[in-house]
Formats: structure tokens, C-alpha cells, sequence
């Protein structure tokens, strides 16, 4: 349906991916700073669980402030520009702790691995896990907006 069928006009998705960018920032330290203070290593789950908290907190603060959940596509917009954004905050949290965390051999070592990287086969695998990404913020974005929405309807009815 279309928004002047619906009544409801479109919100702008900017403001959304700076709360999306706001928890994953904050998620993505937080394990960053488990991970070397305490040593504990978490891999993709980390990832996976930083974005799944970011996806839902932002659905839960779009359905607070519209009172109604996602319409038409604007689920999966916000999903894309969130999936550039979580890219983009990986990759100066990589920096980050490159230069940070690692000494003068562990950066030797992570620079020699990065120019023997085999640019197709990495993009590829980016590509493939992007999609599981995306299809998991999508996802728990809708659950986010869902779930609060439901919350506020049940508030109103009582």
C-alpha cells in the first residue's frame, strides 16, 4: 500500500541509524574491552549478538516514537544502511585495536596477512556474510518495533 492510501506518512531513516550506530558502537567497545582485558575471544557471535541488540533497541525506539511498527520498505532500508554502518564501525574498531592493542610483530603480522589476502575470495565471503547480517537486522529490527508496539497497543487497551 502506498502512504496515501495508508494516511501515514514515511519517517526519515537517518535518525534511526545514529541510534543503530549509538548501541553498536557501544556494544562493539564493550566486547572489544572484554576481549583484551579479559581475554575472553568471541568471534562472529560477538558480532552477531552486538548487532541483534543494536537491530532490536532500534526497532523499540522507532515503534516508541511512531506508535506503529515499520510500513512499506522502510524496514529494509534502515536494515542497508545499518549493515553499511556495523561495516564501517567494524572496520575502525579493527583500526582501532590494531593500533592500539597489538605491538610492532602483531602488526607486521596482520599487515603481511592483509597483502596476501585474495581480494575475490574476500569479497565473496563478505558478500556471503553481509546477507546473513542484513537478513538478521532486518529481522530483529521487526521484532524490536513488534514487540514494543504490541506493548503500547495492550497500555492503551487497559
Amino acid at each position: 500500500m502506498s502512504e496515501a492510501a495508508t494516511g501515514i506518512t514515511p519517517v526519515r531513516l537517518v535518525s534511526y541509524l545514529g541510534i543503530f550506530s549509538v548501541w553498536y558502537i557501544c556494544a562493539l567497545l564493550a566486547l572489544t574491552g572484554v576481549s583484551f582485558g579479559l581475554g575472553i575471544g568471541f568471534g562472529h557471535l560477538g558480532n552477531v549478538v552486538t548487532l541483534i541488540i543494536s537491530a532490536i533497541m532500534t526497532g523499540v525506539k522507532f515503534a516508541e516514537e511512531n506508535r506503529r511498527e515499520f510500513i512499506g520498505a522502510e524496514k529494509w532500508k534502515l536494515g542497508l544502511m545499518c549493515l553499511l554502518a556495523s561495516h564501517l564501525w567494524s572496520a575502525l574498531n579493527t583500526a582501532m585495536v590494531t593500533l592500539l592493542f597489538l605491538d610492532h610483530a602483531e602488526r607486521q603480522g596482520f599487515m603481511r596477512a592483509l597483502q596476501t589476502l585474495q581480494l575475490d575470495v574476500w569479497a565473496f565471503s563478505v558478500a556471503i556474510v553481509s546477507f546473513f547480517y542484513y537478513v538478521a537486522i532486518v529481522l530483529f529490527l521487526g521484532v524490536g518495533a513488534t514487540n514494543r508496539f504490541r506493548k503500547q497497543q495492550q497500555g492503551t487497551e487497559g
